[in-house]
């Protein structure tokens, strides 16, 4: 592992150092037989996009554009969102459907491909997905972290915890990721309208939404609703 740039390290997710991504830096993981994972992966972070980014950067990429394949976040009107690309899928893309990735708190972001579908989860939570023509190739260029070699993509904020998995993990293994590891203490409840009238919600956290499991063990019952409710200046998953 090397680091292209400067190391620097910001307050992380649970209290200890995150590596800061200044938009000049990029870490390389050199190749190897266990990361050419193109028949099915997992990759997974949790980012705090900072509060001056404002272009589309990289979270991370195994072939600069060769045939692997790419996590990274996009910008639309201003928004950021969530994507995971190959230039041998048609599509290209699959697109988070929230589309609204706030800038300087912690998000959890996965993305897993199983060989016929690949899916995208924001804190846990399923939030785009389809079964792309194409397959991935293979290559023995390194794994890119925060930006693509040349200066391009480059990544502006906090990332913790980066993981990647020879396997798609299940929505279960995800979401429990994508929980901050405080349990039921990471729940807050509130109201919101919907069209059906109001409901309660379960706060996204600082750190993220709590697992299903936690939700579960605090009494909460799940709905099957899974669409992000608006709750003050919060964003929110409907339960």
């Amino acid at each position: 592992i090397s680091v292209n740039g400067n190391t620097q390290f910001g307050d992380g997710l649970r209290g200890e150092h995150s590596f800061a991504f200044d938009g000049s830096t990029i870490i390389q993981v050199a190749d190897d037989p266990s990361l050419r994972v193109e028949n099915g992966f997992t990759q997974s972070a949790w980012i705090k996009i900072d509060l001056t980014a404002s272009g589309e950067m990289n979270i991370a990429e195994k072939g600069s554009w060769t045939g692997d394949w790419l996590s990274h976040l996009k910008v639309a009107d201003g928004l950021f969102y969530y994507a995971f690309a190959a230039s041998t899928f048609t599509p290209t893309n699959v697109d988070d459907g929230m589309r609204n990735l706030q800038k300087g708190r912690w998000i959890h972001v996965a993305m897993t491909w199983d060989g016929t579908a690949r899916k995208l989860y924001v804190d846990g939570v399923l939030d785009g997905e389809d079964h792309p023509a194409g397959m991935l190739r293979s290559n023995r260029a390194p794994i890119e972290i925060g930006g693509r070699s040349g200066g391009s993509y480059m990544f502006n904020g906090l990332m913790d915890e980066f993981k990647l998995f020879n396997r798609a993990l299940t929505a279960e293994e995800v979401s429990a990721l994508g929980s901050d590891g405080l349990g039921v203490s990471a729940i807050t409840q509130c109201n919101a309208r919907t069209p059906a009238g109001w409901t309660n919600v379960a706060l996204f956290g600082e750190g993220g939404l709590a697992s299903d499991a936690d939700l579960r063990a605090a009494g909460w019952t799940l709905n099957g609703i899974d669409q992000y409710q608006s709750c003050g200046l919060v964003n929110c998953a409907g339960w």
